[in-house]
């Protein structure tokens, strides 16, 4: 069975002037969104300023700065952590620096790492060394890159086609690359790409997703509504890929009507 991962993203924050409680309030909803649309996994991201501000261009520093401030470990991730627990889905977070996995090594049993840090090699290092599976998204990068990551990381990961536009046209998602990876990173507003990816054989499809509109990132996120839609979609695209005898046994019935055997 397909791995499905809602992708929470930005969309806790609500607004500018938001606290470390409503952050965290507003986290758990999204998991519970997440929850109650079947999806088994809920992704959040992490940041540590210090340390992630070296590689990043700085329009995107305010961004990293309010992220870490609003998302304290005691105020905000390890309570987050046990909600998911409690509520029995898993809890996935995306370290965007070494010291953010550092972070929240201790709350994960997998790691996702986004696309632009394909090409860390001090992040794939370490997290490498944490023998726990990790899971690669492809967008911005050439093969050889991906290739290069995959080498240093001895082949233990597995590596989602993504194309890193927000949101992506349906037109640009080049579907027919996902045999050469092992799922879809999907930034499309699609209903149906995961279903595609599931006849392509995808074992893990991440999906962005909102509650009520919420957050930076609602604009390439489906709705609750949308997101079951999506999810539909994939469970009924399974159900046509299982593998069954041919002729059925109501063919066989129904060829009786034509033929006396």
């Amino acid at each position: 069975m397909v791995q499905i991962i809602a992708e929470a993203g930005k969309n806790w924050l609500t607004k500018e002037n938001i606290t470390v409680p409503e952050a965290l309030k507003n986290a758990k909803r999204l998991a519970l969104t997440a929850k109650e649309c079947q999806v088994s996994i809920v992704k959040f991201q992490c940041h540590v300023a210090e340390d992630e501000l070296k590689k990043r261009h700085s329009k995107r520093h305010s961004w990293i700065r309010l992220n870490e401030a609003l998302t304290p470990f005691n105020g905000f991730w390890k309570p987050l952590k046990e909600y998911c627990d409690e509520i029995r889905i898993e809890f996935l977070c995306t370290p965007m620096s070494v010291r953010a996995a550092e972070k929240i090594e201790s709350l994960v049993k997998r790691w996702k790492i986004a696309s632009p840090d394909i090409l860390d090699l001090d992040l794939l290092g370490y997290v490498k060394n944490t023998n726990r599976e990790i899971i690669l998204s492809s967008g911005m990068t050439e093969k050889r890159q991906q290739n290069r990551a995959i080498d240093f990381l001895d082949g233990r990961c597995l590596i989602l086609h993504c194309i890193s536009e927000y949101p992506c046209p349906i037109y640009q998602m080049n579907l027919w690359e996902l045999p050469y990876y092992d799922g879809l990173s999907d930034h499309s507003l699609s209903l149906i790409t995961g279903a595609i990816a599931v006849a392509y054989g995808a074992k893990i499809i991440e999906k962005h997703f909102t509650y009520n509109g919420w957050g930076k990132d609602s604009n390439v996120s489906l709705n609750p509504e949308q997101l079951t839609h999506y999810i539909s979609n994939i469970a009924e695209a399974e159900l046509a890929m299982a593998r069954n005898s041919r002729p059925t046994r109501e063919e066989k019935e129904l060829l009786k009507e034509f033929y006396v055997l």
